[in-house]
């Protein structure tokens, strides 16, 4: 049985796919910067840490609070 390699790199459409993104929010995500990306032969793929440092540099999502638990200033809002 023959050890699987790791995988070090990824297509652009490789990482569009896994990250449920289109490909041109890749090519854009590239060209500000945020997204690192490397050219092998004529081939543009993204290493596996570059896609992790891209992944923790998005924003975070804050927890919403529900209208219903949330108090307001007026009675008459919590009538509605």
């Amino acid at each position: 049985m023959e050890p699987q390699l790791q995988q070090d790199f990824f297509s652009l459409d490789e990482f569009a796919r896994r990250h449920q993104i289109g490909l041109s929010t890749v090519y854009a995500e590239i060209q500000a910067g945020r997204l690192p990306a490397r050219k092998i032969g004529r081939r543009t793929v993204i290493a596996v840490n570059g896609a992790e440092a891209w992944r923790e540099q998005l924003p975070k999502v804050r927890p919403v609070q529900s209208q219903h638990y949330r108090k307001s200033k007026n009675s008459q809002d919590d009538l509605r």
